[in-house]
């Protein structure tokens, strides 16, 4: 587990503040053409998105002063590739599919924009707002209400009580917001096991010191989410040749690369000098 009172480095805070500048900037750009085009769908979508990273944004500030997504920049761009590589191992090499339901706002515009919007909006805007939200702005949250409302009726709560709650709560609201009032399918149980496991691992550790060996990095969450969108939707070579036809995918195609250098010069670190393995693995 995490000693809490580790000194985090701004430069963490920084790649994803960049990071999530650019998908802002899509955001933006989606919404103001919304308003343009009087489609109140494709605006809808595009702010609800943009409402849930800066909301996210600024629970991270007000609670945290930092971005969570890891302790270290080489860390959480480690884990970002892991997950997004490992995914695509996974999915590569064994039967199971993606998580391929989308989002009912994703639904909404799905053949109202080009195809570069829609492929920015399923695999880029849709995790970055839905781990930022669903992983850690929306369960923070709910765990300083929950920690208050103890405190002010007296509900002797113990943490694993209230970490059981929110993480329920969570996993299910976010299950719900891809399928709606639909029948509970198949993806339903998917998306709430699957996230509880993500919730799980990272606030059970964070709150309770349940792994002991290694840290569960919020990044490495993001990069799954990034990775299995990507695959359900026009897949890995193909949404390189659509990233190669837009200013804003070459931008992002900029920053995967950055990101891909940190983890191989981490993941060489941790190869040649075995005893930098802790400090890369863990925040001790």
């Amino acid at each position: 587990m995490a000693n809490a009172n580790t000194d985090l480095s701004t430069e963490i805070s920084v790649l994803w503040i960049l990071s999530l500048l650019v998908v802002l900037t899509g955001l933006s750009y989606l919404v103001v053409t919304g308003l343009h085009l009087n489609d109140l769908q494709v605006f809808g979508t595009a702010f609800v998105f943009l409402v849930l990273i800066l909301v996210s944004i600024s629970t991270f500030s007000l609670n945290l002063g930092h971005i969570p997504m890891g302790k270290t920049l080489n860390q959480s761009a480690l884990f970002f590739m892991g997950g997004f590589f490992g995914w695509m191992m996974l999915l590569k090499s064994t039967t199971i599919s993606s998580l391929t339901s989308k989002s009912i706002l994703l639904e909404i515009v799905e053949h109202k924009l080009p195809p570069f919007w829609n492929w920015f909006l399923s695999c880029i805007a849709a995790p970055f707002a839905e781990e930022s939200w669903f992983l850690l702005a929306m369960p923070l949250l709910m765990i300083y209400v929950m920690n208050k409302i103890n405190e002010e009726l007296n509900l002797n709560l113990s943490t694993s009580t209230t970490l059981f709650f929110v993480i329920i709560v969570s996993a299910i609201i976010f299950a719900n917001f891809h399928v709606g009032v639909k029948a509970f399918t198949v993806f339903a149980v998917s998306a709430i096991m699957f996230r509880t496991t993500q919730l799980l691992f990272y606030w059970g550790d964070l709150k309770l010191g349940m792994l002991s060996k290694i840290d569960f990095i919020p990044s490495f969450a993001l990069g799954i989410h990034v990775s299995n969108n990507i695959n359900a939707s026009l897949g890995y070579i193909q949404s390189l040749g659509l990233l190669l036809t837009h200013p804003l995918g070459i931008i992002l195609l900029i920053l995967f690369i950055i990101m891909l250098y940190m983890a191989i010069n981490s993941l060489a670190t941790i190869m040649l000098l075995p005893n930098e393995r802790k400090k890369l693995l863990t925040s001790t």
